[in-house]
């Protein structure tokens, strides 16, 4: 149950807002705790189909992994995506034997799977837990109002205290880069996240009349080398973005063939010896159409002239001496299509992409600076 969607209109969904550590509670739900518990009224099975009954609101559509505890027999607790759901019941699939189980049945939202080593008074520090990742360190800065500064770090021995700081201080001032809450200390902020224990992408809405999503990214990418103990991002904006309806180059939505673009870091460079490397992002169907551009805005017709299809490319993350590698689950659009999508909709794959899911995010202003399709159902790696 690696990738895993959350979003502000759930059940039990942590509230973000502009005040200070607003921004810590939702990620301490989403990547560790969960959130949603709830208790079920009797869970049973037929014909390899769990369904479970809740005489209460419960926080889960299709799609979302549900933590499932106090189950006997045991095969039935742990996580499990949802097969279908209505206001009182939700299923999935199961090898457990036919037949009603008992307990005290409980379900939750499950969180990503990271853990949360070290914190301070509105300061936190996440780290990449699965043995198969960076086990980098996303350190939150969240003791203002209205965004946080957000730094990676390949090591922490304590809140205050990290080695492998990206990006560096000489970098970045202050340091750090900034995710956006709110335009307000009080104004709830609409926000998404998708992310699997390795790396999440982050998008809040900004609480004005004209704005859409931010597109925010840290962990790990998938790099095109075998053993590469630093292919960690963390993307972020270089300068606070609250209450702005604009679609800015420091985003994951824009295609910096350019390289004049800032907010993308990675701890070393691929040959695993130095300090912080800058990188950029770019679209690999990048094609025909403006090297430097938002997704969706220029280029080819939407529908395809030859397919009547969609037109998708992965993200690839490159400095001046080559590819590192792709960003997990994002996809950009060489297609004249921002205008075509809402926030929300959700989009079924075909031909390369078959059997995947991709989740559209506006990006920017609300009639559309550009559009970003995330996938929310398939295993990143």
């Amino acid at each position: 149950m690696t990738t895993k969607l959350y979003t502000s209109d759930m059940l039990g969904a942590p509230v973000l807002n502009g005040a200070i550590g607003s921004l810590i509670n939702l990620l301490d739900a989403v990547l560790v705790n969960g959130f949603g518990l709830v208790t079920s009224s009797g869970v049973s099975v037929t014909g390899s189909v769990a369904t479970m009954t809740f005489g209460v609101a419960h926080p889960f559509s299709v799609g979302t992994v549900a933590l499932i505890a106090g189950a006997t027999p045991a095969g039935l607790n742990g996580e499990q995506r949802v097969l279908t759901s209505t206001p009182t019941t939700i299923t999935w699939t199961t090898a457990a034997a036919a037949g009603a189980a008992t307990g005290t049945i409980t379900a939750a939202v499950a969180g990503a799977g990271w853990t949360k080593p070290y914190s301070g008074t509105n300061l936190a520090a996440y780290k990449i837990t699965d043995v198969t990742g960076t086990g980098c360190y996303l350190k939150v800065d969240d003791t203002v109002t209205l965004t946080s500064r957000v730094t990676g770090y390949e090591s922490m021995t304590a809140i205050a205290a990290g080695t492998g700081l990206f990006p560096t201080v000489a970098q970045w001032a202050a340091p750090g880069l900034f995710w956006s809450k709110s335009n307000t200390t009080a104004t709830a902020t609409p926000w998404q996240i998708v992310a699997d224990s390795r790396g999440f992408y982050y998008f809040p809405k900004n609480s004005i009349a004209a704005a859409e999503h931010q597109a925010n990214y840290f962990g790990d990418i998938n790099s095109l080398k075998s053993n590469d103990p630093y292919a960690c991002v963390l993307r972020g904006n270089t300068a606070s973005r609250a209450g702005s309806a604009a679609a800015y180059t420091d985003d994951l939505a824009y295609s910096d063939a350019s390289q004049t673009a800032d907010g993308l870091y990675m701890p070393r460079a691929a040959t695993a010896v130095g300090t912080a490397q800058k990188n950029f992002n770019v679209n690999t169907m990048n094609i025909g159409v403006a090297l430097v551009h938002y997704s969706g805005t220029v280029g080819f017709a939407y529908p395809s002239s030859v397919d009547n299809a969609l037109m998708l490319g992965q993200v690839a993350v490159y400095s001046a001496v080559g590819v590192r590698g792709f960003m997990p689950g994002m996809y950009l659009s060489p297609q004249l299509c921002t205008t075509s999508f809402a926030t929300g909709d959700k989009v079924e794959g075909t031909g390369a992409l078959a059997g995947k899911s991709v989740r559209v995010i506006k990006i920017g202003a609300l009639t559309g600076n550009a559009v970003v399709f995330v996938d929310t159902i398939s295993n990143w790696r």
